[in-house]
């Protein structure tokens, strides 16, 4: 892998969520067998209410679209680390880990 200054790098997983020991940089194709662990934080407060965020209109995927927190984790991050730090990029807000659920997991490719 070639070294790209202030690259997004991801860990590879096979389809069992198991480490690969392969590094892969953000906007490369993924590798046939690779996988990597993106995250979806739906935030609710105690009233149930959930916090949604409004994409920029300057972002070419998506514009103006509602949306969760969501993100991919990056190297050496779990996808408890992942979530926590993509709140607090996106919307200011720090989770605390013990309150935090995982709900649902999946697959894809």
């Amino acid at each position: 892998m070639e070294y790209v200054p202030d690259a997004e790098i991801w860990d590879l997983y096979n389809e069992n969520r198991e480490l690969l020991g392969k590094d892969h940089i953000r906007g490369e194709q993924l590798p046939i067998d690779g996988y990597h662990l993106v995250v979806h934080a739906w935030i609710r407060n105690s009233k149930g209410a959930y916090l949604i965020a409004r994409r920029s209109a300057n972002r070419t995927a998506f514009p103006l679209v509602w949306e969760c927190v969501d993100g991919s984790v990056v190297k050496g991050e779990a996808s408890l680390q992942g979530a926590l730090r993509e709140a607090k990029e996106e919307v200011g807000v720090d989770l605390l880990p013990e309150k935090v659920k995982l709900f649902y997991r999946t697959l894809k490719k």
